[in-house]
């Protein structure tokens, strides 16, 4: 193998200078630099059905379906298909869902009929962030309904939890709040961070609310991000839909699990449908909803 001269002169320079400071006693380890860890593609699906309980027909029913979001630290969509036709609904701050939803639209639903909706998707998902495009962090630092970092309980508590290091700031965050918390389970009202800190107990939400208000109060951007856990190709339980937390530090988000107590572990396992900033506020919208079509009644389903 040949090199250019210039190429040549660095490599003696290298060279020289490692010999020299190992002769000083100094030890030298040399980084290996390649292309970043390759993604893992992951295969998910999720499936419900629509009922129409009466003896009339219902005309212009339409329902909106939530779905794995487009691109994230963590992931990438390549595709989502179903077995009926729909649209794919960008984000709208003020409707349903913060992130890509789908809606699937009937001219007319017949009495008594029952139509089950599947979706698959493809994702490739990466264990190690990958830089966002948006650099704007000011969202991620404010207040917002269920996570009340500007209320004083919370702001004392972010104080003793405080270190000369964000990084350190943040593992005792995330240790207290794992410690701390009770997990009661599943709680169909989201409570938020302020009632976490006040009962001491909480289901993931609460979790989750309470480590971003915290992080907030101590000047580290963080949000609550919803979705599903998925170590592997999948069909997902939706009742299995969870909420956990983001924080960014040195230029990439991160993921924080305080009711699992992971930090930055197993992030490629994280498949986020939900960024509950981007509304401006948390809702509890379930994940399939009725947008026309009273009396439809929709039941999740898990094959």
């Amino acid at each position: 193998m040949s090199f250019p001269r210039g190429k040549i002169g660095a490599l003696h320079f290298v060279v020289a200078i490692t010999a020299l400071l190992s002769a000083a006693g100094v030890f030298v380890v040399v980084m290996k630099t390649g292309p970043p860890p390759a993604p893992v593609m992951v295969h998910l699906s999720y499936n419900f059905s629509v009922h129409n309980p009466s003896n009339q027909a219902i005309r212009n029913a339409s329902i909106q379906v939530g779905c794995p979001a487009s691109e994230t630290a963590f992931q990438q969509r390549l595709h989502i298909r179903s077995d009926h036709s729909y649209q794919v609904i960008p984000r709208d701050p003020q409707g349903f869902a913060t992130e890509d939803a789908l809606l699937f639209e009937w001219e007319i639903f017949p009495p008594f009929a029952t139509k089950i909706v599947t979706i698959r998707s493809a994702l490739n998902l990466w264990e190690t962030p990958r830089k966002p495009a948006q650099r704007d962090l000011s969202t991620y630092l404010q207040p917002e309904p269920f996570i009340e970092s500007d209320h004083p309980r919370i702001i004392a508590q972010a104080a003793v939890l405080a270190a000369p290091k964000p990084l350190q700031t943040i593992e005792n965050i995330f240790d207290w709040v794992s410690k701390q918390i009770d997990d009661i389970g599943y709680v169909r009202q989201a409570r938020g961070a302020l009632y976490a800190i006040d009962h001491q107990q909480g289901d993931c939400t609460e979790f989750a609310c309470l480590f971003v208000a915290l992080c907030r109060a101590s000047a580290i951007p963080a949000r609550v991000v919803g979705g599903f856990v998925c170590p592997r190709n999948t069909v997902l339980d939706l009742g299995d839909y969870h909420n956990w937390a983001e924080f960014f530090h040195k230029g990439r988000w991160h993921v924080a699990d305080p009711q699992r107590r992971r930090l930055m572990r197993e992030q490629q396992t994280y498949v986020a449908f939900d960024h509950w900033h981007a509304a401006g506020k948390a809702h509890d919208k379930p994940l399939v909803a009725v947008i026309a079509g009273d009396p439809l009644v929709i039941r999740a389903s898990r094959q």
